[in-house]
């Protein structure tokens, strides 16, 4: 909690004392003139009809007081039942009709009535003052009663107001607006009031005046306030939320009563652009004065003082606000229900909070204050007409203290449970990790730091206990559990650190056998190492490293590669052993068991010899002059071609570089035909990109198919010779490497 500090929300007018000061003159002798008169109980009581508005008074009978009244006579009287605010009037006729006696009246002044004196008046409100309260929104009540003593002032409150309630945006052109506020609390009051006002003799016409007037109100109230909101949007509404109205209080100058009726009307306010979550709360204390005086020597001054405290508990927000909570209590104390002072006290506070921001909340207390006489005030005749602004200030009471930057980490640096051996989440070897640290929308992928003050602009250390201090973007070349350290250090130099288990591993190659129908005894039988790995950056490397193995007597075209012949010597079960290694060490087997059928009648045709080329450009010096010769270079298995380069050809048209080409073994000249098939891997796995079925041709153009999205993936290439009788039909996987295509056809 912050304290003390100074937040004013002022609902209510409570009690301060009024004490006459020096500068007010002396009282003199009363002296009331024979013009005025004062209503006993009998004249009150016959008072059947009252209209303040038209002057007109019916009794229903004639009394002492009403036989002696005459024209210009002033009739002043305590409250009663047709008139209970009392009344002061200046007859202007008379009349009977039967047993009633009308009287035409206008409003008198008290210099009127009153031709030396002086009214002191100072009161405290209790529950038994009040006449009526009203609320009205649901979520607001008045109530009168007294209350416990407050902690440290030694002081009941007899009043109390309670509050609930909601505010939303307004809705303005080009901008969303969404959400709402709620403001919502209560305050334990008293409220009085103080009047003083001297009549002498002057030289003026009539030669009575008011020599000095004073009018103030205290208050100290105890209160607590919740504002908070979701809120995106403008907020800016005033709504009247109750009223209390007491009964009239009677004083006396000599015999002559003065009436004054107090009223409390209560306002709650909330303003300001806001696009923030927020909660804020406060409880404060007030004690303050409002008033003014007035003398025929020194015309008006102002005798306000105030002083307030709070405890304000430091709020949450997100996004950036800046709202102005305030309450106006507009107090009137009327002088015979016609016209008197009015004291307006709006109070409340400022939350200016913007995160990122430095600091990143500041909450700021206003006060206003403002009284004010209207022109048709009566009872004082001659006084101007005041209106004043009493005082209006404010103050910072509290902003927020430097915070350490906040990480969070994400769900990919929290334990994997189902992984075994160790519950850690992973990284592959020979894959970049990202170490990028995330803010705001954009998540890092293991961890996110934010500074209240500073924002995403904070200093980010990543520290592994193995390989030290980690770049952005680092590929860890050992398997092992590491622990990370992500250290952030905002500005001003406060920092934290957290920890997060990490496993580098290295998962085995894939490996599959790519092979088609049963060999048989004597005839070269082809298959493919159909070999994948997420972190093995040159394809070439597991060819190279991939061994076959068979037994005796069958033989094989050679040791290492992805494609084989194998050549069974004999029929019936027989085994292939391929192993593979990719550059980490793990290591991937397969073996596959054939069933090898007898020799074949007709062998043919056979596919001597299949592969991709790529055609390049090659200087051939004879003798002594150079000549440019376009010729056709074998591409080893595992190699990254690239679908998209044109190569050099000795015709005007270009041609694509790569393709691919069969040597065939027909001793009959058979009518042949060629299926060639350009198989790609991507995420949903192996698939066709392009083909040419029953083709004459013994070649095949390897094209980039597409024209947007340049993609790099797996590849092979596979040929079927068809011949005339289908059992004689040969297939086999002719090349396999890595191909760069587009992956997608753009309009």
């Amino acid at each position: 909690m912050h304290k003390p500090i100074g937040l004013f929300l002022a609902f209510v007018f409570v009690l301060m004392a009024c004490t006459t000061n020096s500068n007010i003159p002396a009282a003199k002798p009363t002296i009331i003139p024979e013009t005025t008169k004062v209503t006993d109980t009998t004249t009150r009581d016959a008072l059947s009809a009252y209209d303040k508005t038209s002057g007109t008074m019916r009794f229903a009978q004639s009394t002492a007081v009403l036989a002696n009244l005459k024209t210009g006579d002033v009739l002043v009287s305590e409250p009663s039942s047709a008139a209970p605010n009392g009344y002061l009037r200046k007859v202007t006729s008379r009349k009977t009709e039967g047993n009633e006696v009308i009287l035409e009246t206008t409003q008198a002044n008290l210099t009127e009535a009153v031709s030396q004196g002086t009214l002191d008046a100072n009161f405290n409100l209790t529950a038994k003052d009040l006449k009526a309260a009203s609320s009205f929104y649901n979520g607001v009540s008045l109530s009168a009663a007294p209350r416990n003593t407050r902690i440290g002032i030694g002081e009941t409150y007899n009043f109390k107001l309670s509050f609930d309630q909601v505010f939303v945006p307004i809705a303005e052109d080009d901008i969303n607006v969404s959400g709402q506020i709620r403001v919502n609390g209560n305050v334990e009051f008293n409220a009085g009031y103080g009047v003083h006002v001297g009549i002498s003799a002057c030289f003026e016409i009539p030669p009575v005046c008011v020599d000095g007037f004073e009018a103030k109100v205290g208050f100290d109230q105890s209160a607590s306030l919740s504002i908070s909101g979701d809120v995106t949007g403008m907020v800016g509404k005033e709504i009247k939320v109750g009223s209390q109205i007491f009964n009239p209080i009677v004083f006396f100058i000599g015999p002559v009563p003065v009436v004054i009726v107090p009223r409390i009307d209560f306002y709650l306010s909330v303003s300001g652009r806001i696009e923030a979550k927020f909660d804020f709360r406060a409880n404060e204390t007030i004690v303050a004065q409002l008033g003014a005086r007035w003398t025929l020597d020194n015309g008006w001054k102002n005798i306000s003082d105030f002083d307030y405290n709070a405890d304000i508990s430091p709020p949450t927000l997100t996004g950036n606000l800046k709202p102005r909570a305030a309450t106006r209590s507009s107090a009137s104390m009327l002088l015979y229900d016609v016209a008197g002072p009015e004291v307006s006290l709006t109070g409340g506070l400022e939350l200016n909070g913007q995160i990122p921001g430095n600091p990143t909340w500041i909450v700021s207390g206003f006060i206003k204050g403002t009284l004010g006489f209207k022109v048709v005030l009566p009872i004082l005749g001659t006084l101007a007409e005041y209106q004043t602004t009493l005082f209006d200030t404010s103050r910072e009471f509290a902003r927020s203290g430097n915070t350490p930057p906040i990480i969070t980490l994400t769900a990919n640096a929290k334990p994997d449970p189902n992984f075994f051996p160790i519950s850690a989440p992973r990284v592959i070897v020979g894959l970049p990790a990202n170490f990028t640290s995330g803010c705001g929308i954009f998540p890092g992928f293991y961890f996110n730091v934010f500074d209240l003050e500073d924002g995403c602009g904070i200093g980010v250390t990543v520290t592994s206990n193995l390989d030290g201090v980690l770049p952005k973007k680092y590929t860890f070349q050992t398997e092992g559990l590491r622990t990370i350290t992500v250290a952030a250090r905002d500005q001003p130099g406060l920092s934290v650190t957290k920890t997060f288990q990490l496993l580098a591993y290295n998962p085995p190659p894939v490996l599959e056998l790519g092979n088609s129908g049963n060999p048989q005894q004597g005839e070269n039988y082809p298959i493919a190492a159909l070999i994948s790995d997420v972190n093995e950056v040159d394809a070439g490397t597991l060819c190279a490293n991939t061994t076959w193995t068979v037994d005796a007597p069958d033989t094989l075209k050679t040791t290492v590669g992805c494609l084989q012949k194998v050549k069974f010597a004999t029929q019936g079960s027989r085994q292939v052993r391929v192993t593979t290694r990719d550059s980490y060490g793990a290591t991937t087997s397969k073996i596959l068991t054939l069933n090898v059928q007898p020799p074949p009648v007709n062998p043919y045709p056979r596919i001597l010899d299949a592969g991709v080329f790529s055609r390049d450009a090659r200087v051939i010096p004879p003798g002594t002059i150079p000549i440019s010769r376009c010729l056709d270079n074998f591409r080893a298995e595992g190699t990254i071609i690239d679908l998209a380069e044109l190569g050099c050809s000795e015709l005007i048209t270009p041609r694509n570089r790569f393709f691919a080409i069969a040597t065939i073994e027909n001793p009959t000249n058979e009518t042949l035909t060629y299926d060639w098939k350009l198989y790609v891997t991507e995420l949903n796995g192996e698939k066709i990109l392009y083909s040419t079925d029953a083709s004459v041709r013994a070649t095949f153009d390897l094209l980039p198919w597409g024209n947007a999205v340049l993609v790099s993936n797996n590849c092979r290439v596979t040929l079927k010779v068809n011949a005339p009788e289908a059992s004689r039909s040969k297939s086999q996987t002719v090349w396999t490497g890595k191909c760069t295509y587009y992956a997608t056809r753009a309009n």
